[in-house]
This record gives C-alpha cells, structure tokens and sequence, in this order.
C-alpha cells in the first residue's frame, strides 16, 4: 500500500471521528449550553430549566426563517432583567456566532420582548435557533418582524449583559 493512501485512509478516518463527536456534542441527549447572564459583576448561568423556573409566556409570531404562525415559550425579558435586579439600562445579546445587539433595555421589553427556549412545544436545539432565541408577538404586532427592526431577532444566545443607563 502506498503512503499517500495511507495518509488518505487516515485523514477520511480523522474527519469521521471529528464528525461524529461534533454531532454528538449538542445531541438530543446533551443538554444545550447555558446562557450567561451578566449584571455589574455578577455572572449567572440559567439553563433551559433555569429559564423556564422564571415563568414562562407563550407568544404567536410569524417570521421569515420559519413557515407559518409559530409559538414560542420562554420567559420575557423582562422578568429575566427584574431577576437580575435590572430596572433600565441596556442589554447586549450575543449569539454563538458573535452576532450581538445593543439595545435600550425598555425598548425590547416594551416591544414584549421573550426569550423562547421552545418552538411549537418543542425545545430549541442549537441546529434550529436554540438555546435560546429573542422573539417578539409578531403575529399580533407585524410592526415586529419589519425589515428595520429583524435585527433583535437574535437567536443562538450565549450570553446576556445588562448595562447600566450611562453605559450606553
């Protein structure tokens, strides 16, 4: 056997094994990673039952990544800000991918803002939008899935940091 098909058997070997672990890595079977949570210097993690022991609310919205009316559930944002002991301020969402937004706190809780952790009664793995996403009632409110402000739709949240008003 020649070295350059040894060396080609071992490398489609290593991609295989790669890969296998990778789908097994956030598989139906492993919990999706937390979404941290910061105030001031305090770090939280809250796993999908973390979130979901804040109360949860179930929103209809209508979006342009997915078919139809769907619901979402999850806790608002707000009642994650008022148990992080956050009043006003901004909040910057960052996604696994490094998207991020910066928002004026009282503006995404206003538009009823809901970290949906399910989707259609299912929950939301990472290959679907998952942990968590930040949706809006669209389906009553259209004015929230307008093209100037689809941007809050973050989903893939990592992590969550709430500023103080003068950070901003």
């Amino acid at each position: 056997m020649s070295a350059s098909k040894v060396i080609f058997g071992l490398v489609v070997a290593l991609a295989a094994a790669t890969s296998s672990a990778a789908q097994g890595a956030f598989g139906e079977t492993t919990p999706p990673p937390p979404v941290r949570v910061t105030r001031a210097t305090e770090t939280r993690a809250f796993s999908a039952q973390d979130l979901t022991a804040l109360g949860t609310v179930e929103i209809a919205a209508v979006t342009p990544w997915t078919e139809g009316v769907v619901r979402f559930r999850g806790p608002t944002l707000a009642t994650l800000a008022d148990d992080m002991g956050v009043e006003t301020g901004t909040v910057v969402i960052e996604a696994l991918n490094d998207y991020r937004i910066e928002e004026p706190l009282d503006e995404l809780v206003e538009a009823g803002a809901v970290i949906a952790i399910e989707m259609n009664g299912a929950a939301l793995p990472i290959e679907t939008h998952g942990p968590a996403w930040l949706t809006f009632p669209s389906a009553a409110a259209p004015r929230l899935a307008t093209s100037d402000v689809m941007y809050r739709w973050i989903w893939q949240i990592e992590r969550i940091t709430f500023l103080p008003a003068a950070a901003r």
